[in-house]
């Protein structure tokens, strides 16, 4: 792969490299696969707690409610940046976004070419590990035993939409309510098309993305050995942008029944500072209003009906996948983990999509289903965050991981559901292309976020036991000094 190191960042590569000198011998490949147990991953793109599971009854979601029941689902798990690329690399070498510093946003082993991933550490361990669909943002040959499989799936647009979806879009240009953007085009199938955040698919399913992914792991874990360990990371595109699913599943959720964020709601949290806000993100699609315009409550309803939609396809393919794991014969013998890379905003704090420090960006759904688990059904309210997934299947698998890794195993909790969890989370994100940086704490009740350029210039502090909707920012309340100075610390020792 081309170098794209920057001669201004060639410090952090050479930082980066001597972090990881140990890693790769760190990791010695196991004597024996004898009673390992397997792995099998499940990452879901731009996935929140939108789930029956996590109390939101308007949902569908039966294959994820189903995994729930039998496993152990956590209230309170977070990513550390709330955007694709960096979280997977985060999650995926165990390493936090800030301590890579420029690495993740782009090819990792740019920056930490000795990094043992996740896969590599099972790898490294006799374990035949795959990858199906969207799991790291750039592949990484040296993680896998086989070459990475992504769909070259055809979405043919506007034909594959079909003449129902069509007509419905053309209602939708002449209500007036959106401009009809014609230079904003999206690559599909090879072509570029215009695009459309929401699309209603009538045509032959198994050429949709997540169809195929699914499809894919069904047919390679029929063909596993059974006799050699595995580890598998299934990762599933929706419900990414645009919201594409077919037909079907948006008529479970009528337009009429999708209810909005209460006005209230719709604006960023009292005192908060504009840097805080990602922008109306949508407002690039073309049956979006434009950025002149703010997004109507009609428009508002087909986006998040379109998520929602998106929801439940993807659900339908994960049943797929676990149908599969359990025909194959090995689900006693094999721990289940999904999660998703970072939430999103549906208009609350009047947000789209992720890229803030807000609970709806930085909490994510994540369920662990452990064979030996005596806690199936059970609820973990402690935090974790998802640089833990890699320290915790290392530990349930008997992998000897590298040393370093930032996070900690959760096992425990897998055993003892009610335990306290980490005192912590941290989470940042930065803007105008990193010359500000917003780093976050999350305890139990608050959330502290520092805003930082030359020095911290914007702080917010949010307090969840009286304001779980994060409504107003106390940062400079005079009876939460004492609890912001506390969580400052603890952020800036976070650094160390």
């Amino acid at each position: 792969m081309k170098n794209r190191v920057k001669p201004s960042l060639l410090i952090w590569k050479t930082v980066c490299a001597v972090l990881f000198a140990s890693a790769s011998s760190g990791c010695l490949a196991s004597e024996s696969s004898e009673g390992r147990l397997n792995a099998l991953m499940i990452v879901v793109d731009d996935l929140r707690p939108q789930l029956a599971c996590y109390g939101e009854s308007q949902m569908l979601t039966p294959n994820m409610d189903r995994l729930a029941a039998e496993g152990v689902l956590f209230e309170r798990a977070y990513c550390q940046k709330a955007v694709c690329t960096p979280s997977r690399s985060s999650f995926l070498t165990g390493m936090r976004p800030q301590q890579a510093g420029p690495a993740f946003a782009d090819y990792f082993r740019d920056f930490l070419p000795n990094a043992v991933t996740l896969p590599e550490a099972f790898k490294h361990a006799g374990y035949h590990t795959e990858s199906i669909g969207k799991v790291f943002h750039l592949r990484d040959p040296r993680s896998w035993s086989v070459p990475e499989w992504v769909p070259e799936a055809e979405v043919a647009y506007p034909i594959y939409a079909g003449e129902a979806a069509l007509a419905e879009q053309r209602a939708v240009i002449a209500s007036g309510d959106v401009k009809v953007k014609e230079d904003i085009w999206w690559g599909r199938g090879g072509k570029w098309v215009p695009t459309w955040l929401v699309e209603k698919t009538e045509g032959p399913e198994e050429k949709l993305l997540d169809v195929a992914i699914a499809d894919r792991a069904v047919e390679r874990l029929g063909l596993l050995d059974a006799d050699e360990p595995f580890f598998m990371a299934v990762g599933f595109f929706s419900p990414h942008l645009p919201f594409i699913a077919p037909k079907r599943y948006f008529d479970l959720y009528p337009l009429d029944s999708i209810e909005l964020p209460p006005e209230f709601d719709r604006q960023l949290p009292k005192k908060a500072p504009a840097i805080a806000a990602n922008g109306n993100n949508i407002a690039r699609f073309s049956d979006m209003p434009d950025e002149s315009r703010p997004i109507s409550e009609d428009s508002a309803r087909r986006a998040i009906q379109g998520y929602y939609a998106a929801v439940s396809y993807v659900d339908d393919q994960i049943g797929k996948v676990l149908n599969a794991l359990d025909n194959k014969g090995v689900e006693e013998d094999t721990i289940v983990v999904l999660f998703s890379d970072h939430g999103y905003h549906l208009w609350d704090h009047g947000q789209w999509e992720k890229q803030t420090n807000f609970e709806q960006a930085t909490r994510v759904p994540m369920i662990v289903r452990h064979p030996k688990s005596s806690s199936a059904g059970a609820r973990a309210n402690g935090l974790v965050e998802l640089v833990d997934i890699y320290p915790t299947l290392a530990e349930l698998c008997s992998i000897e991981a590298p040393e370093g890794l930032a996070g900690t195993s959760f096992a425990p909790l897998l055993q003892a559901p009610e335990g306290e969890g980490k005192p912590f989370a941290f989470s940042e994100f930065d803007r105008r292309r990193g010359r500000i940086l917003g780093r976050s704490i999350r305890s139990p009740r608050y959330r502290y976020t520092e805003w930082q350029g030359e020095g911290v210039f914007a702080e917010e502090l949010y307090d969840y036991e009286i304001d779980p909707k994060e409504l107003v920012n106390r940062a400079d309340a005079e009876e939460y000094e004492a609890v912001k100075k506390r969580l400052a610390a603890e952020l800036n020792r976070s650094k160390d």
